[in-house]
């Protein structure tokens, strides 16, 4: 009985997508990337199967891959053959491009070129496609303020969101950040809308004990129109979050 030739091996080159280099939180594509935030990289044979880091600091290598943002590898949060999750360095200049590469095995992707910025915010969303429910809680720092149990005009809510640049005290990327004071807050001015009024904000920084994950703690300001979806937008270093919502009584 003839011999059966032996199967090709599995194709293992790392594709990205065209603009499949997005915000974590916001999934815009196309965009700018910031000093510390959160990426998320799509395409095929990116990795050899999906995981999740465990601990921290996060490693720079997982399931056989590696992100490089021009030499630096990065920081990993997940991996799936599909999905990449990283963080970028903190010490990445601004005003400057970078060619990001997905290392699977030992064959590489096409680059692709990226603009670092200050700063491009984004909230992180209850549906992960960066619309709708925002992940922003009540002051409890729990409770997720949405229909059914909305945020009070005057209460202190938090905004988790990432983009938002450099911190100080500075924190190794990969790294938790601080859970005792001083906390690390954010370099650049964060100023935050809800229903399109100005709400005070009492902390931009860092989320204790976290990579990359900042949080904003502002106050819901008054004489604004409450309801389900009151809309809820971040501005820092010249750039604008797209609007999420919150449910406000």
């Amino acid at each position: 009985m003839r011999a059966r030739p032996a199967p090709a091996p599995a194709a293992t080159t790392p594709t990205v997508t065209a603009q499949g280099v997005v915000h974590a939180a916001s999934e815009q594509g196309g965009v700018p990337i910031a000093p510390g935030g959160l990426i998320t990289v799509y395409g095929v044979n990116l990795s050899d199967g999906s995981g999740q880091s465990q601990g921290l600091p996060l490693p720079q290598q997982l399931n056989g891959t590696q992100v490089l943002l021009g030499n630096q590898p990065l920081p990993i949060l997940y991996t799936s053959t599909g999905q990449l999750n990283v963080q970028v360095p903190y010490g990445v200049p601004v005003n400057t491009q970078y060619q990001l590469t997905v290392q699977h095995g030992n064959t590489l992707s096409v680059p692709q070129s990226l603009v670092v910025a200050q700063a491009q915010p984004g909230i992180f969303t209850v549906n992960q496609q960066g619309t709708g429910q925002g992940s922003i809680v009540k002051s409890d720092q729990v409770t997720l303020a949405q229909p059914g149990t909305p945020a009070s005009i005057g209460e202190t809510v938090v905004i988790y969101c990432t983009g938002l640049g450099a911190v100080t005290p500075a924190v190794k990327e990969g790294s938790p950040a601080p859970t005792t004071p001083p906390l690390s807050t954010t370099v650049n001015q964060v100023t935050v809308t809800i229903g399109g009024k100005a709400a005070q904000v009492a902390f931009s920084g860092l989320t204790p004990g976290y990579a990359g994950l900042y949080q904003v703690n502002v106050v819901v300001p008054g004489g604004i129109a409450t309801g389900d979806a009151v809309p809820v937008v971040l501005s820092v270093a010249g750039q604008t979050s797209p609007a999420v919502t919150i449910a406000v009584r």
